[in-house]
């Protein structure tokens, strides 16, 4: 079963026996009711790191279901993700999809839209090392910012420093994960001014390891946060900045046993600026977004701390990060349009889209058993 296999099982599941299903409708009802769910739970801006690019079809589903929500957005073209085994293994030759460019023309001449694009790359990890390199130049050549994984399970390692030897590393890279890169991988993150996103509470889930917030910031970098998917996680940032402090604490406490002294904690405020500001940052929005700041296009939610599970408060800033859940998100704004209002959303056919994910749930998973096998006769 997918909620209590680990990251191999995900793959199994999701990207080998799932993906090859998808319709461009599916992708558009997934993309549409992600982002409702996200706004709901008090996200304003999204990367969708959609590699389900099966066809120019399935693009512009994606495309018109983040559209259609209203959210702020960036979308990450991916590749076909089918057959799984062709495109991500550390030998694939297949390069990224062409259509980007299309994508690009079509949607997103502007970077001054509610939508913006970027490329969701395999990197070295999950390809081969010539397709690699052509990839991230198809992105530099047009004007596209990258996010790649990095130091994940049972991929080769040393993808950042292959990066880092070939000269390729550049602030234009968002590393995802990256529990497993070296320290010295890290540093070099940390000097190609690149940044890195971490999905705390997935990656906790998935077995991946545990995000260690002291060693990225031993190194001078800031992560971001996301939730990756949905299989077994919320979609809200609460249970992720949870998650982080959490972890932060247990590997503080099993330092201290073994080499005494005190713990050292990462302050409250510091995560609540990884889930704001440097989730901005990481996606080059920061002038634009992330925190309130005159001149900022207004990105707000407001948090109802009078709510029973909240009071009294004490610290505003720890109740947001340590206690409040999406059902304290009161009032939602996108570029100063109402999303939410006093826990109600607002100009959104919740109806049709929960019909909609019936429908497309229904057709996913038709013959399939509890663990995502293909029931036998």
């Amino acid at each position: 079963m997918i909620r209590e296999g680990d990251f191999f099982v995900y793959l199994k599941v999701v990207l080998q026996t799932l993906a090859p299903r998808y319709r461009p409708e599916d992708v558009y009802i997934g993309n549409l009711f992600g982002a409702i769910g996200a706004l709901n739970s008090g996200i304003t801006t999204m990367l969708d790191w959609s590699h389900i690019m099966q066809s120019p079809e399935h693009a512009d589903a994606a495309i018109k279901g983040l559209s259609d929500s209203g959210m702020r957005a960036v979308f990450a073209h991916g590749d076909p993700v089918v057959p799984f085994v062709d495109w991500w293994n550390p030998k694939s030759e297949l390069r990224h999809p062409s259509d980007a460019r299309r994508v690009r023309k079509q949607y997103f001449n502007s970077d001054d839209q509610l939508l913006t694009m970027a490329m969701a790359l395999r990197g070295p990890e999950y390809s081969s090392w010539e397709t690699a390199v052509d990839d991230l130049a198809f992105a530099r050549e047009l004007g596209l910012r990258s996010t790649i994984h990095m130091g994940v399970p049972g991929a080769k390692p040393g993808a950042v420093s292959a990066l880092n030897n070939a000269k390729l590393l550049g602030p234009d890279i968002t590393h995802v994960h990256t529990l497993r890169c070296s320290e010295d991988e890290i540093q070099m993150i940390a000097d190609s001014g690149g940044s890195v996103s971490s999905s705390s509470a997935t990656e906790l889930m998935s077995g991946q390891g545990f995000p260690s917030l002291q060693r990225w910031l031993r190194h001078g970098v800031r992560p971001s946060l996301s939730t990756d998917n949905e299989s077994r996680m919320p979609t809200d940032l609460f249970t992720q900045m949870r998650a982080l402090v959490m972890t932060d604490h247990i590997l503080e406490t099993q330092r201290v046993i073994k080499e005494g002294g005190k713990p050292i904690l990462v302050p409250v405020r510091d995560v609540l600026e990884f889930a704001t500001i440097e989730g901005a940052r990481t996606l080059g929005l920061d002038r634009k977004i992330g925190s309130l700041t005159p001149g900022n296009q207004a990105d707000v939610i407001l948090l109802d701390l009078d709510a029973l599970n909240v009071m009294p408060v004490n610290d505003a800033v720890s109740s947001a990060v340590l206690i409040c859940n999406p059902s304290n998100v009161s009032w939602v704004f996108v570029d100063g349009q109402m999303k939410k209002r006093e826990g109600k959303l607002v100009g959104f056919d919740v109806e049709r889209a929960k019909r909609l994910m019936t429908e497309s749930h229904a057709f996913l998973t038709r013959g399939l058993d509890q663990s995502g096998a293909i029931k036998s006769d």
